[in-house]
Order: C-alpha cells, then sequence, then structure tokens
C-alpha cells in the first residue's frame, strides 16, 4: 500500500510539473514597462480626461449662454408689447376724454334748444327722454330755464329727473 501512495505521488508530482512547463511556454510575461512609459501612459490618459472635462464644461457654458441670449430676446419682445400696451392704453384714454367732451358739447347745444323753447313744450320733449338724458340736458340749462322746464313736468318724472341730476358727476 505504501508503494501505491509513493507511485501515485511521484506520479502527481511529474504531471504537475510537466503542466506547469507547458503553462509557462504558453504564457509570455509582459516585458518590464519602464516608468517614464507609464507615467507617459498615466499623464496622456489624465489629460484626455481633463479635455473630456474641459469640453463638457465648454458645451454647458455654450448651452448656458444661449439660453441667456434667449431669455434676453424675450425680454425685449415682452418690454415692446408692455409699450405698445402702455400706448395703446393712452390712445384709448384720449378717444375717451374726446367723445366725452362731444358728447358733452352736443348735450350743451340741445339744452340751449330746449332753453329757447316755451318751459311747457320743453317739458313734455324731455319727458319722453329717458332719464338719465333729460337729466344730463336739464343739468346743462342755465338754472332758471331748467327750473321752469322742471315745474312744468309731471311732479314724478320730475323726481326722478332730479334724483339722477343730483348723482351726475
Amino acid at each position: 500500500m505504501v508503494k501505491i501512495i509513493i507511485f501515485f505521488s511521484f506520479t502527481f508530482v511529474v504531471i504537475l510539473t510537466v503542466m506547469t512547463l507547458i503553462l509557462g511556454m504558453m504564457y509570455e510575461e509582459p516585458a518590464p514597462v519602464a516608468a517614464d512609459s507609464l507615467a507617459a501612459d498615466s499623464l496622456a490618459l489624465y489629460d484626455s480626461l481633463e479635455v473630456d472635462s474641459l469640453e463638457a464644461d465648454i458645451s454647458e457654458y455654450v448651452e448656458e449662454d444661449s439660453l441667456l441670449n434667449e431669455l434676453d430676446s424675450l425680454k425685449q419682445v415682452v418690454a415692446r408689447y408692455q409699450q405698445e400696451y402702455e400706448q395703446l392704453k393712452e390712445q384709448q384714454t384720449r378717444e375717451n376724454q374726446q367723445a366725452q367732451q362731444q358728447a358733452q358739447a352736443k348735450i350743451k347745444q340741445i339744452a340751449k334748444i330746449y332753453e329757447n323753447m316755451a318751459p311747457e313744450d320743453a317739458a313734455t320733449i324731455l319727458s319722453g327722454f329717458d332719464t338719465r338724458k333729460a337729466a344730463e340736458i336739464i343739468a346743462a340749462m342755465k338754472k332758471r330755464q331748467a327750473a321752469k322746464v322742471l315745474a312744468a313736468m309731471d311732479a314724478n318724472k320730475a323726481i326722478e329727473i332730479s334724483k339722477t341730476m343730483a348723482s351726475l358727476e
């Protein structure tokens, strides 16, 4: 039995040695790398990583600059629209004032016509107007003539017109 163990042990060692030699021939050990070559490779790798990082930063800045330019452009458009809005608003205010002035001038013209009428005739005609218009016309008349016209009207209509005249601006 000892002979068998020795035989198998010896066979195992021989096979292991042969295998090691075969594997050693197949695998070539890399040539030793010089320290300068390793440093150069590391520097090249670092430079390429730094360039990639810088390119990413630059593209980020370019994109940010583009967005800022677009924002400035939009701000200018908004400012232009605000300016146009203000101009239109001022124009509308002027037109409204002109329209009010023209309406007041017409009321005064009509009031002069009714002032020259007999108070009873003016009262009859103005009683057919809506209360606000009649009040505006009578308010534009001379006070004595307005009083005569109101006195010639139906009492209820005169009261309505007087109340409306009190609320006019």
